[in-house]
């Protein structure tokens, strides 16, 4: 308890537990926009991009 007596030990654990999620699905977010970044990144390199597997590419980043 705090010293008014109030139980906040449930509420920094849910807040805790919830940022937990959050960092975890922005971490998963951008390491998705990291492999269609490079693999944009290869279609463009190639001596002869493929416009169709660039198109869905750039579908994906939008």
């Amino acid at each position: 308890m705090d010293p008014e007596g109030n139980q906040t030990i449930g509420v920094n654990l849910i807040l805790y537990s919830g940022n937990e999620a959050v960092t975890r699905e922005r971490d998963q977010l951008v390491q998705e926009r990291t492999i269609v970044k490079n693999q944009l990144h290869a279609e463009l390199s190639e001596a002869e991009p493929n416009r169709s597997s660039i198109n869905s590419i750039t579908w994906l980043q939008s």
